[in-house]
């Protein structure tokens, strides 16, 4: 997967967002606490207003006499982007709605995503971005298909 060129640009405020979970986790044989054992290394994103870096934090109880220090660490479910992206599920939004709302093509969304959003696509992305979109509607609706087949 080619490197973003967007995620280069001056876009970035100097945000970090945490994947972590709402509350601490509690080890379920001593019922303490969860200790946070590592944080993953910073990953920039490109966001649909300004570019960010995201860490995962992950959770495991650290005494060794516990049962539970054998278990392998937790962590929270991203869904802030996709599994290798370099762009979140709002850049996705915006290029599906200027696909499939406005009737756009895939060289008007490039310019329409370079001037409203200050973000860079190509046509590669684009293609990538709406075959994520399509999968999942096709997920969605193909029970009703299949019922109305059979």
């Amino acid at each position: 997967m080619p490197v973003s060129v967007s995620k280069y640009l001056p876009r970035h405020n100097g945000t970090t967002k945490l994947i972590d979970l709402v509350e601490r986790p509690i080890c379920k044989h001593c019922k303490k606490p969860m200790k946070i054992v590592k944080t993953s290394r910073s990953i920039p994103i490109v966001g649909l207003l300004e570019n960010y870096y995201v860490q995962k934090v992950y959770y495991r109880y650290g005494k060794a006499l516990c049962p539970g220090a054998d278990e392998p660490s937790i962590s929270s479910e991203n869904k802030l982007y996709p599994p290798k992206s370099d762009y979140d599920y709002e850049d996705y939004a915006k290029v599906a709605e200027l696909r499939w709302s406005y009737k756009l093509t895939y060289e008007e969304i490039i310019f329409e995503m370079n001037k409203r959003f200050d973000i860079l696509l190509n046509l590669a992305t684009i293609e990538r971005m709406l075959k994520v979109y399509e999968i999942g509607c096709s997920e969605k609706y193909k029970p009703e298909y299949v019922a109305k087949i059979k």
